[in-house]
């Protein structure tokens, strides 16, 4: 029963890992409000050398005459694990989108099957080398790592929008994130329960 109920539990984590490397895990807009970018533009035209005096007073009344109620978007960035990792490749960045394929998709696949694999009827010394290596990988796991990564980006992102800068930042957890966190914590029970199963036997 906790060999089915083990097996079940990881191949539904497997599952949810899939929107979670390909659903935007993490969507961060920076806004700008008007008044303050048209009070930049006046400071700009007053503080300039090269303007005549004419320009600035009819550049002054072109921008008293504007409307200035409401923000206008500076910036609108949605990605998920996957994405990020493509756009720092395409970026010149392929150390780091590697590192993320890496700890993200490939060592929890590999665990994965690793981990299965010690479910099928092998010989008792092949299941001990599987569980060996299993647990060998499961050091270099970033997984859980990772979550806290994006989860401090997310805090980051949430606080420069508190500061009095020009651009006012606003950041919200996509769908992948919560599939992410799904993932490591069924894989995590699912490996307890099938590891669990076989020192019990």
């Amino acid at each position: 029963m906790t060999k089915l109920f083990g097996s079940a539990l990881l191949l539904t984590a497997y599952v949810l890992l899939i929107p979670g490397l390909t659903q935007p895990m993490l969507s961060v807009v920076g806004t700008v409000e008007k008044a303050d970018l048209i009070e930049v533009g006046r400071n700009i035209i007053n503080n300039s050398n090269g303007v005549s005096s004419f320009v600035r007073q009819f550049a002054n009344m072109m921008i008293e005459g504007l409307d200035t109620r409401g923000d206008i978007t500076a910036f609108d960035k949605t990605q998920s694990i996957l994405g990020t990792a493509t756009e720092l490749f395409n970026t010149g960045h392929k150390p780091v989108a590697a590192l993320i394929v890496l700890f993200s998709v490939v060592i929890p696949v590999f665990k994965g099957l690793l981990t299965l694999g010690t479910l099928f009827p092998v010989k008792p010394t092949w299941r001990a080398r599987l569980n060996s290596i299993a647990s060998a990988i499961s050091k270099w796991s970033m997984a859980d790592v990772f979550v806290v990564a994006i989860f401090v980006a997310f805090l980051a992102a949430n606080g420069m929008e508190g500061n009095n800068d020009l651009v006012h930042f606003d950041a919200q957890l996509g769908p992948g994130f919560w599939f992410f966190v799904s993932f490591c914590l069924l894989s995590i029970l699912a490996t307890q329960l099938i590891t669990w199963r076989h020192k019990s036997t």
